[in-house]
């Protein structure tokens, strides 16, 4: 006779028999703290990481701060602050490089704890790139259809050429064939995001790395020990950044490293008190705001990497401090953390074509401007998401 037992119980009595205590572990997160194996009777290998496929909430509202960062920049370059305020830490507000920065490496944590549930096999490979393209692509494609339906319908170049030099770059560049079929499959040299809606070029990321992921997660199991594995894992991926293709794997691995420790990493940052947290707090944030051009001095792959680790702690400061933790896992920001992704796409399409014909281009009228596009993008945002994205996840479910 099978007894069917709470699964948290069930971990804890394994791993309690394995190491010889009398306690019995039921604690989520000293049962994710755990990375030994539980052999079960029928002879099948588990991981003993029971609770790591859980959502972390306070990393959805952070996801959804992100966001709001991003379209932030994207207003602000259409003729915010005075260029130095852009060194202050208050800056940090509207550092889109560094919101999409974070979105990839939470595109690694997650798919990391997704794929740690999915038994390696060839099959389940292919199944996990299916789940990923339905996941991304329908509703890129809608998106896709508005932001060409914008651009050809209101786009204007002097409309926008007097929102500053950053928005006379937008929509200028001929659509022709090639390019839309580029932008229709997210593949080929000559795609040029600027020519249609600029922020798919994370999607590109994100399609090229999940094909790598599958591979880099079902490999950690069999390779020992694990955080040796894990940091030749991060130097081989930053060494393959090199190549243009792969520029982005280290993000996507510093996920995997984040989804590995994660409970470990939060427990101990509680353990700091408020001057450990405060600065690590000031280290994170000068991380994330340092804005230093390309050059050989400083290349873009350095300070990407800065705002990585500055984000990593961000990362992990949001579960373990109290009150930002009650803050990221709010009601308001947590019913919007399911809009995140749709709002990425359509904010700025839907802020050009705005500002391509606005008739008033004071401060006030920029004001105005930023804070009707962030109504309509959300609302555009939410019917997308109702009537496109969570349609097809609740199919891919069947």
């Amino acid at each position: 006779m099978v007894v069917l037992r709470h699964p948290l119980r069930w971990a804890g009595e394994a791993i309690s028999r394995q190491t010889g205590s009398k306690e019995l572990v039921t604690d989520p997160e000293s049962l994710a703290a755990q990375t030994l194996s539980i052999r079960v009777d029928v002879g099948v290998v588990l991981p003993a990481v029971v609770p790591m496929g859980r959502r972390v909430s306070s990393l959805d509202g952070l996801r959804v701060v992100a966001a709001l960062a991003v379209f932030l920049s994207h207003w602000v370059g259409l003729g915010g602050p005075a260029w130095w305020v852009d060194w202050l830490p208050i800056s940090i507000l509207w550092n889109g490089q560094a919101a999409v920065i974070f979105f990839l490496i939470l595109s690694g944590f997650a798919l990391t704890r997704s794929l740690e549930r999915i038994p390696p096999s060839f099959s389940n490979y292919w199944r996990f790139i299916g789940v990923r393209i339905l996941r991304i692509y329908p509703l890129y494609w809608a998106a896709l259809a508005l932001a060409l339906g914008l651009r050809l319908t209101l786009s204007s170049p002097p409309g926008l050429a007097l929102w500053g030099a950053w928005a006379q770059t937008m929509w200028l560049d001929a659509l022709d064939l090639r390019q839309l079929l580029a932008h229709v499959f997210l593949i080929g040299p000559g795609l040029n995001s600027r020519a249609v809606n600029p922020v798919i070029w994370v999607l590109v990321a994100e399609m090229r790395m999940s094909f790598l992921m599958p591979l880099l997660v079902w490999s950690l199991p069999r390779l020992k020990p694990r955080a040796l594995t894990l940091g030749a894992m991060m130097l081989t991926a930053l060494i393959a950044s090199k190549f243009q293709q792969l520029f982005y794997l280290p993000l996507f691995v510093l996920g995997t490293v984040m989804s590995h420790y994660y409970a470990a990493l939060v427990r101990k940052f509680r353990e700091l008190g408020r001057l450990g947290w405060l600065l690590i707090g000031l280290a994170a944030i000068l991380c994330m705001t340092v804005r230093v051009p390309d050059s050989a001095l400083l290349p873009y792959s350095v300070t990407m990497e800065l705002a990585a680790v500055g984000w990593a702690a961000v990362m992990v400061a949001a579960d373990a401090m109290p009150v930002l933790k009650n803050v990221l896992c709010g009601a308001k920001l947590q019913s919007m953390a399911g809009l995140s992704y749709a709002f990425y796409l359509v904010h700025l399409p839907i802020l050009l074509a705005f500002a391509s014909r606005w008739p008033w281009r004071s401060t006030i009228g920029w004001l105005i401007l930023g804070i009707v596009s962030l109504v309509v993008s959300f609302a555009v945002a939410y019917a997308a998401f109702r009537w496109v994205e969570r349609p097809i996840a609740l199919a891919a479910k069947r």
